[in-house]
């Protein structure tokens, strides 16, 4: 059975909740990274099937992170997970 790679960006400011992609660790192998400065790197060593970015309430630098992962590996699927609530974030 092949396990699907999911690799999360959480960048959420509060982190004593549990990241939304904790239920999927057992259906998928979960790689986290909590800093966008590393990504472009860590997205290219463990070759990903799927990314999430998680915010509370993204800021311009985040989203600027999500905006230039989706242009540097455009075949890979992007979640954007937050909870700020806006559809002009969307």
């Amino acid at each position: 059975m092949i396990i699907p790679r999911l690799f999360l960006v959480d960048l959420r400011d509060n982190k004593s909740n549990p990241h939304v992609c904790v239920a999927l660790s057992s259906r998928c192998q979960v790689q986290r990274l909590e800093w966008h400065h590393q990504l472009s790197g860590s997205i290219r060593e463990f070759v990903p099937d799927i990314i999430c970015f998680e915010f509370d309430c993204p800021d311009l630098d985040c989203l600027k992170a999500l905006e230039l992962t989706k242009k540097e590996f455009p075949s890979i699927p992007i979640l954007m997970i937050t909870e700020y609530h806006d559809e002009t974030l969307a």
